[in-house]
């Protein structure tokens, strides 16, 4: 037999804040531009294609493949976003 807590009350200051869908897709694309960068300058000649794409019920995303580098032969970074209404 297993105890259980109690589930906490939510409360204004339990929520995200209004702009936290907007702040991490800042952050993951930053990562991902950071990301580029170091294996880009890791691999002194390839560089990076990208491909955005959006997706009607909600979001989109980045698509970046390095192909034929001097370390890497292939590689790619991506970030999806996806959101809706399900």
């Amino acid at each position: 037999m297993t105890a259980t807590s109690p589930i906490p009350t939510l409360t204004a200051e339990a929520l995200p804040p209004d702009d936290s869908r907007y702040r991490v897709s800042q952050f993951m694309r930053q990562l991902q531009d950071n990301i580029c960068q170091a294996l880009e300058q890791i691999d002194g000649t390839g560089r990076f294609q990208q491909d955005m794409w959006e997706r009607p019920e909600g979001g989109g995303g980045r698509s970046r493949v390095m192909t034929e580098g001097a370390v890497f032969e292939q590689g790619g970074v991506n970030f999806s976003e996806v959101f809706g209404s399900h």
